[in-house]
């Protein structure tokens, strides 16, 4: 009983950081990898909000998925993940103590090899919140060509065939 005290600091110490973290999170700078466009919503279909060019400074708002939502000039939109560098941080000086050296191991210097995203899957929740796109559907059945068509498309293009057989169309 005599430690519940110092429980329930940690709770609300645990509960600040998470906040900072979150609030790090949004409103943070970042430049574009390369030229691309902003999207009203987070999709490739969706129409674009504005054109950008390489290294364009933009504000993350929010990231759902691959994709992060973005201000930019005051427009806001929709880039993909791998169209973002974000911003270095700046911790300042590192010290030799133990929290300079637990400060410089999340900072991104030039120390700072590698990067990585991660998109996860699919959780249960979306599969049960799931509905049919038929548009979608719909702009997939667009975009297929048959056997012959593509074998042209080939040729005119000089790609060699490879021993890949085509999928027929599988009616119930």
């Amino acid at each position: 009983m005599k430690y519940r005290p110092l429980t329930r600091y940690f709770s609300l110490w645990l509960g600040l950081l998470c906040i900072s973290i979150a609030s790090w999170a949004t409103n943070q700078p970042a430049t574009t990898v390369t030229d691309t466009s902003v999207r009203k919503l987070p999709s490739f279909q969706a129409p674009i909000v504005k054109s950008l060019k390489k290294n364009s400074p933009v504000q993350l708002r929010q990231r759902q998925g691959g994709w992060y939502e973005v201000m930019v000039d005051n427009a806001i939109g929709w880039l993909p993940i791998l169209a973002v560098r974000l911003a270095p941080i700046n911790i300042g000086h590192r010290t030799g103590s133990g929290v300079g050296k637990l400060l410089a191991t999340f900072s991104r210097g030039p120390q700072a090899i590698a990067a990585s995203t991660g998109v996860r899957g699919l959780s249960a929740q979306d599969i049960k919140r799931a509905r049919p796109n038929f548009a979608a559907l719909n702009y997939m059945l667009k975009l297929r060509v048959s056997a012959d068509a593509a074998a042209d498309w080939a040729r005119r293009h000089q790609r060699h065939p490879q021993p890949v057989p085509y999928i027929e169309e599988v009616r119930p």
